[in-house]
């Protein structure tokens, strides 16, 4: 493990955006390990909750009553600090993002998406390559209202240089050296 950067942001916790298979939850880790924050994926947070996965929730209740879940991660954790969040794929598309923390897109061309969820049956939404196109299309717009957009088709060591790099020219402060007197 990396000996931990400290580094002091205005707001403290860095949420990852993008759509599914965007890589959000494998460069949040890497971040937060970098960072020694603490990761937390909404997706399982969620699934903890109810002991059931997203692929479930959506079958037996409602993509609406899944997103109302999404609402109360954010309610139980916008006045946390030191956090990295890996947020599921619609959820900037339906809740405040921003109230967490300093939002990053990952950025991903659809075409990478569909290669890296060939074979992915646990997304409900990708069941259909068509819809998600569209779906994908509809939610970019939004994405890109994130405070910073990264070009999540790297490899995920490089998204990770490239986020610390972003938040480190845009939000350092310099911490004042201890006082040896």
């Amino acid at each position: 493990m990396a000996t931990p950067t400290k580094l002091h942001f205005s707001k403290e916790n860095i949420v990852l955006i993008g759509f599914m298979g965007s890589g959000k939850s494998t460069v949040g880790r890497l971040i937060a390990e970098e960072l020694g924050y603490t990761f937390i994926d909404s997706d399982a947070w969620i699934e903890s909750k109810l002991d059931m996965k997203i692929k479930e929730i959506f079958a037996a209740r409602s993509e609406s009553y899944f997103r109302s879940l999404e609402k109360m991660f954010i309610d139980a954790n916008h006045n946390d600090h030191s956090l990295v969040i890996a947020t599921g794929g619609g959820m900037p598309c339906f809740n405040d993002t921003h109230a967490l923390g300093i939002n990053i897109y990952l950025r991903v061309p659809f075409e990478v998406i569909a290669k890296r969820l060939k074979d992915d049956g646990l997304r409900p939404l990708f069941q259909d390559e068509a819809k998600a196109l569209e779906l994908f299309k509809r939610r970019e717009a939004i994405y890109e209202r994130a405070q910073f957009v990264v070009d999540g088709s790297l490899r995920p060591v490089e998204v990770k240089d490239s986020i610390l790099k972003l938040l480190k020219d845009s939000y350092l402060k310099s911490t004042p050296p201890k006082d040896l007197h």
